[in-house]
């Protein structure tokens, strides 16, 4: 190794080699800047080798040098042509190549062959390149023929034909990572330095076979011609020297690499003609081998060896032999001719059919012959090169003329590496017939002319032909038959070939299978090609998760990924929208692509768009720095990218550079570049700058296209400009484009912004123009009107035949009329329901149901009534409008009204739902009539099919609570908890609430504690009942833990207190009983009247007098008024003690506050003046309390009889007793 040797890396040599086509390109296009003459072109696609996946389509420019006149040569382009070959999409190309080079008005001429799609594209290509002499032809008709015949460059095929010969040698399937760019650059560029060594105008050929050689052996040296074996070279003198026609033969000499303009014509003439004149000057049939037949049998063997002709059959060499012995002769002539076919395999412009008569060893030439398609080899031609009678009725040429067609054909495609077979008539062989057999058909033995015998090659080329006709069944019996027959060890191509089988129908399973196999039975090694047939099947379908899982099954196996895998991955995510799973593979794709050095512009491009698409500009700013980072050779798609990535951004200062900087690397103005910029200044609202690179579109000679115009149409009503918006939207249809869906949105907001109706009907006019759908239409232009707050509006505007259609389509219908329910227009609404056309009776009651709904939760509720009285009548009213209007009823307070309705629904036998009796029972509950509440909810226990929800039962245990059913209420609970009901919080607060009294305290104590246990928070009332009932049962612990967990929660209130308070003066723990009574005044709460009554009452039964008036004395303080249970108490502490003075006063002061004592306190009296001896008082008070109304009690008569018999009045009592009986209290 030479120790100063600095190693060059692939990549530097990639770039400088990029660098140097760039380069060579814009001096190409400067030299056609400045260039006034005529230029020709040839043009073709080329499909790529077996194996390689791509088209690809060629340019070559021809013209002649002024000032030298030198007849030039350029290859100026060879860029992946990924449509179909439609006559359309070799338009879309040319177009832009010619815009590229600068060469729309200098292309005189272009040569193409005579295929239809070419015909078409030159339809539409109209040149634009006018002769200098065209203007003066009628005045020198001579001289401007001379000048076209001059000035014209004669372009031929061989240029193309050459391209396609270099370039299946630059792209095989050893060497398939080759992007379509650099591939360009390899082609292009050795063209454009070819010609830097080389004067193509001066070819001296004065010793033509000598240069043909030396220029042949270049060629070779070069790797631009295939060389020949030893084995031909000998093979070809031999046949020569003997007068066997071979490869190498006399044709060799009549048509080669610098002879190509023979006719067919002539160069039959010629081969023949010498071949004629020869049999002259010898005899033929006196040839000196004197075993001529062995010799030809040798000579035959090595060609087939080497897939040049095939043997003939044993019974046709029988068949020959016999005819040349007898030699016998019909009267016509011969009896039979027997002949064979040689297909010539050079590398020649004219491919040629040369037979060999079998007696005389005569020469026919079908010259420029070729199959219909052309696949020669010995795969192919085992069944079809045999010997010809041409004599016999069944001619293979003459039965089957498509065996040899006179049209031209590629001259430089090499025999043995075409890919299709020839199309054969059934009638030329049996084993044709068996390509057409299915599997099951035949035996394992012998499946499509293969048997076991047969090479790997062979059933490969089988496989390949079932799986390109889409036979997959019967392609995948085949490969298991080259399973068993032991024809798939090392063979990829043949698992390959089952892949793609099997991605077409994704059995995904079946693929990891088959690679299973492949690494661990058949010894194959799994490379990228294997995961790419399954990735691009992904692609295909847009099967993104399947497709992610190949490529990390990949990257598990060690297979390195080739650019192909990137870009078919990359486009994969792309598609598969803005996830975060997909972003993150997408992301982790990208940095193995940069791991293993692989560079793939469209994956760099992919991640850009898809960061641009959901938002993530920062990211998408750093993929852009990977492109720097990584001498990325921008295509036009990555400028393009960059260009969207700036101006969905807003960083168009940026975006303005990346344009510069494409004009300035070569790409010529392109419209999606400016409608992009446009789209960018539109989004941010500057409409100045939009503008202007409008103009300048116009001015780089680009005319603006529909989507030009639909975004300046945007942009405009982004601003809210309606004449600039306006203006675009009519310039667009006048140059016939259509606006979309957008541009006709954005009209109508502008419209309707500004008040033009009239503006508004043409824009519906327009979208109906163009197809809309009416039920779109009027979607669009409520939106418009209900943003612009003009509703109103909308009247004059939905007319014609969209208010045509309103009426006849019951599903516009009913949008209308609700957005006019919305926004007020009941008038408007009601008179579309009447006029309307369609009758749906069951859609009509929900539709007006549905009207009346919307009011209600509107807050609208006379509008409600409105839309109800100018319903149609019913026979039966309808269930669900009746009970909706039974509550507005009620909410208005109309009780009258919602009762007539619900007496209306039993009149008509019609059976309520639940619904029906929830809205039913509250409207009583509103109105107070509670008993009427309770007759519908038995109403609805006998009917047995209605389970109340929750809600309805809590209604039903606050209905049964205010009438004091405690019977009921116990039967509910137990009923709510059969039901198996989803309990809430709300529902715990209202039974602990309102079964407080129906329960016993261990079931309420329970709720309590699964509520708690629940997580749900107990309300104030809840807190103050559970205080209240542990008070009364004394359960004094659990009230300070209830008491204290309320305070925690802040739901402690004066009630709280006042409970507390009383529970423990009922309890007799009077220490408690104050020290709450005075926490309570210290936490701000005034102590309340109750809380005085609770002491006092507490105080009073203790007999703690002095603490009874210290609080008497309290309650003066705070100006507490008492109430009848204040002086209740009082008379009762009073009488109890016998201070009958005391008694006194508290009456005079009960007087003196303007009430009159109740039954508590004349029984309290009563119990005083019996005590006190006073019993004739005592009798008074009795009759007192008849007179004022108040009938006396049990406890009455009791103190009553207690007090006679206290003081001696036995017969008083035990009459009084004796009433007590017969009155049965």
């Amino acid at each position: 190794m030479q120790p100063r040797y600095t190693h060059v890396s692939r990549s530097t040599l990639k770039r400088d080699a990029m660098r140097l086509w760039l380069a060579a390109k814009q001096e190409i296009i400067d030299s056609f800047c400045n260039f006034n003459a005529c230029v020709n072109l040839t043009t073709d696609v080329w499909s790529a080798p077996h194996g390689v996946p791509g088209s690809y389509m060629y340019v070559t420019a021809h013209w002649i040098e002024p000032g030298t006149w030198q007849m030039m040569k350029r290859l100026i382009s060879f860029e992946e042509f990924l449509s179909s070959h439609t006559g359309h999409a070799l338009f879309k190309m040319l177009i832009k190549v010619l815009t590229n080079f600068n060469l729309e008005d200098k292309v005189m001429s272009i040569t193409l062959d005579n295929a239809s799609n070419n015909t078409s594209a030159m339809d539409k290509l109209k040149l634009k390149y006018v002769p200098p002499m065209e203007e003066k032809e009628t005045m020198f008709p001579v001289l401007s023929r001379m000048a076209m015949d001059l000035t014209s460059v004669q372009a031929s095929s061989v240029a193309s034909e050459s391209a396609f010969s270099t370039s299946g040698r630059v792209l095989s399937i050893r060497r398939t990572r080759l992007t379509p760019a650099f591939l360009e650059m390899c082609m292009c560029l050795k063209d454009h330095l070819d010609a830097k060594e080389r004067k193509q105008d001066k070819c001296p050929l004065e010793t033509p076979l000598d240069f043909e050689e030396e220029v042949f052996d270049d060629e070779v040296q070069r790797n631009e011609a295939i060389l020949l074996s030893n084995e031909e070279i000998a093979l070809d003198a031999n046949a020569s020297s003997k007068d066997t026609l071979s490869p190498g033969g006399p044709r060799g000499s009549v048509l080669s690499i610098r002879r190509t303009r023979l006719t067919p014509t002539s160069l039959e003439m010629c081969m023949c003609l010498k071949d004629h004149l020869d049999a002259k000057e010898r005899k033929q049939d006196k040839c000196p081998l004197e075993t001529p037949l062995d010799f030809e049998e040798d000579v035959f063997d090595d060609e087939v060896q080497r897939n040049k002709a095939i043997s003939l059959s044993d019974e046709e060499i029988a068949l020959d032999a016999n005819g040349s012995s007898e030699c016998t002769m019909s009267p016509g002539g011969p009896r039979s001719i027997k002949c064979y076919a040689h297909l010539d395999s050079k590398k020649k412009p004219n491919n040629s059919v040369l037979l060999r008569l079998s007696d005389h060893r005569t020469l026919i030439v079908f010259p420029n012959a070729s199959f219909i398609k052309p696949r020669a080899s010995k795969l192919d031609t085992e069944y079809v090169d045999r010997p010809v009678d041409i004599t016999n009725d069944n001619n293979l040429l003459t039965q089957n003329p498509k065996l040899c067609n006179t049209r031209r054909r590629n001259i430089w495609t090499r025999l043995d590496g075409l890919k299709t077979t020839p199309k054969l008539d059934n009638s030329v062989h049996e084993s044709v017939r068996l390509e057409r057999t299915s599997v099951d058909e035949l035996g394992t033995d012998y499946v499509f002319g293969v048997d076991v015998e047969s090479s790997v090659g062979r059933c490969n080329f089988v496989l390949e032909k079932l799986e390109n006709d889409g036979r997959d069944d019967e392609a995948m019996k085949f490969f298991d038959w080259m399973r068993v027959n032991g024809k798939l060890a090392r063979n990829v191509s043949g698992y390959n070939l089952a892949l793609r089988v099997l991605g077409r129908r994704q059995d995904w399973d079946g693929a990891e299978k088959l690679i299973f196999e492949m690494e661990n039975e058949s010894g194959c090694e799994v490379g990228f090609r294997v995961f790419n047939t399954l990735i691009y099947a992904c692609c295909k379908r847009g099967n993104v998760g399947v497709g992610n899982k190949w490529f990390k099954m990949m990257l598990e196996k060690g297979v390195e990924p080739n650019v192909a895998t990137f870009g078919m991955v990359m486009s994969l995510y792309q598609k598969g929208g803005g996830g975060a799973d997909v972003v993150g593979d997408a992301e982790f794709a990208f940095s193995e692509m940069r791991r293993f050095g692989v560079v793939c512009n469209s994956a760099y491009s992919a991640m850009i768009t898809m960061y641009t698409r959901i938002g993530l500009y920062v990211k998408a700013e750093e993929i852009i720095g990977f492109l720097r980072e990584d001498k990325v050779v921008l295509n036009r798609e990555n400028w393009l990218v960059l260009l969207n990535a700036y101006s969905q951004s807003g960083k168009l200062d940026e975006a303005e550079k990346v344009l510069a900087s494409m004009h300035e690397v070569g790409f010529a103005p392109h419209i999606v570049a400016y409608n992009t910029l446009i789209t960018g200044y539109g989004k941010v609202s500057n409409m100045e700058d939009a503008e202007r690179v409008f103009q300048n579109l116009v001015s780089a000679g680009l005319e603006p296209d529909e989507s030009t115009y639909r975004t300046m149409v945007e942009g405009w009503g982004r601003v809210h400009e309606l004449n600039k918006a306006e203006w675009y939207y009519k310039e667009m249809n006048r140059l016939g484009f259509k606006p979309n869906s957008s541009n006709l949105f954005t009209m109508i907001n502008l419209q309707a912004k500004h008040g033009d109706e009239e503006g508004a009907v043409r824009t519906i006019d327009d979208m109906m123009t163009i197809g809309c759908q009416l039920s779109s239409i009027l979607s669009i232009v409520l939106q418009a009107y209900e943003k612009a707050e003009r509703f109103e509006k909308v009247p004059f505007v939905v007319k014609g035949l969209l208010y045509n259609h309103v009426l006849n389509n019951q599903t516009s219908c009913s949008i209308l009329v609700m957005a006019y329910v919305k926004h007020s227009l009941v008038d408007d609404a009601i008179e579309v329901l009447r006029i309307k056309k369609w009758k749906d009776k069951v859609f009509e009651d929900s539709l007006y149901h549905l009207l009346i709904c919307t009011c209600k939760e509107l807050g609208r509720l006379d509008n409600s009534i409105k839309i109800y009285i100018s319903m149609p009548k019913r026979d039966k009213p309808n269930l669900h409008i009746t009970c909706t209007m039974i509550d507005i009823y009620s909410c208005l307070n109309q009780f009258s009204e919602a009762e007539s309705l619900y007496i209306k629904l039993k009149s008509k036998d019609i059976a309520l739902d639940l619904i029906a009796f929830s809205i039913v029972v509250r409207m009583y509950v509103k109105s107070g009539s509670l008993n009427d509440a309770c007759s519908v909810l038995e109403v609805m226990e006998k009917q047995k099919n209605i389970v109340p929800d929750i809600y309805l039962f809590r209604d039903m245990l606050r209905i049964y609570q205010r009438l004091g059913m405690v019977n009921k209420l116990a039967d509910l609970y137990y009923k709510i908890l059969k039901a198996g009901l989803s309990w809430d919080q709300e529902m715990y607060n209202c039974v602990i609430n309102c079964c407080a009294r129906a329960l016993p305290i261990d079931e309420l104590s329970r709720l309590f504690n699964d509520m708690i246990k629940h997580g749900f928070s107990p309300n104030t009332i809840t807190f103050n009942v559970m205080l209240d009932v542990y008070g009364k049962s004394g359960l004094f612990k659990k009230v300070r833990q209830v008491f204290w967990m309320a305070k925690k929660q802040g739901c402690v209130d004066v009630v709280s207190y006042n409970t507390i308070v009383a529970a423990y003066g009922k309890g007799k723990d009077l220490r408690n009983m104050a020290s709450v009574a005075k926490r309570m005044k210290l936490t701000g709460f005034s102590v309340s009247l109750e809380a005085y009554n609770c002491m006092l009452d507490a105080y009073g039964k203790a007999g703690e007098i002095e603490k009874f008036k210290n609080v008497l004395l309290r309650m003066k303080e705070s100006n507490c008024r008492s109430d009848h249970y204040t002086f209740n108490i009082m008379i009762n502490m009073y009488g109890e003690k016998g201070w009958i003075e005391e008694v006194g006063d508290v009456l005079m002061e009960l007087k003196e506050s303007g009430m009159k004592p109740d039954i508590c306190g004349y029984n309290s009296l009563i119990k005083a003046y019996g005590i006190a001896g006073m019993v004739e008082d005592a009798v008074d008070l009795v009759r007192e309390m008849r007179q004022n109304g108040i009938e006396p009690d049990r406890l009455t008569y009791t103190n009553l009889i207690s007090a006679l018999q206290k003081n001696d009045m036995i017969l008083e009592a035990l009459k009084w007793s004796l009433w007590m009986k017969q009155m049965g209290i």
